[in-house]
């Protein structure tokens, strides 16, 4: 299931201001399964543990200006430049997402931005930056505020 939050919304990422959004967001959350075999069942998983919850959220960015004022290409906000065995509460940061009527907020305390795949241009001279942030479960919760239309 994936949820839809209503836009345009104004996103922030640890302390930079990334702006407002095209539209809505996307929010997929994911429950992790790992398959747990042995020598007597082959290739059959005789059971699963449970690997943790966590959440893509899918942004449009529209404010071009704001966004380069980030720092988001150049070694700031979306570029991380840690190595294999840092641990995620040094590199991630809080994910605050505000929708337009300025009182419903979704925040995750602990998220990682991936790099745009692609930037799009359109005939209305329209800056489209696709963003991608992945929220992992953070002391039980994805987000630690969620608005109240949401249920529980």
């Amino acid at each position: 299931m994936a949820y839809r939050v209503p836009g345009p919304c104004t996103i922030e990422f640890g302390a930079a201001d990334l702006g407002v959004t095209k539209s809505g967001i996307i929010i997929r959350p994911n429950t992790s399964l790992v398959p747990i075999t042995d020598d007597h069942r082959g290739a059959v998983p005789g059971t699963y543990l449970f690997g943790g919850k966590s959440c893509v959220v899918e942004v449009i960015g529209m404010e071009l200006e704001v966004l380069k004022d980030a720092d988001i290409w150049d070694g700031g906000v979306l570029t991380q430049a840690d190595t294999v065995g840092t641990l995620a509460s040094a590199s991630g940061a809080a994910l605050t997402i505000t929708e337009r009527d300025g009182t419903s907020v979704w925040i995750a305390d602990l998220a990682f931005p991936t790099d745009p795949r692609e930037l799009g241009m359109r005939s209305t001279q329209e800056m489209n930056v696709p963003l991608t942030f992945v929220i992992i479960n953070v002391a039980g919760k994805l987000f630690s505020t969620i608005p109240a239309y949401v249920a529980a």
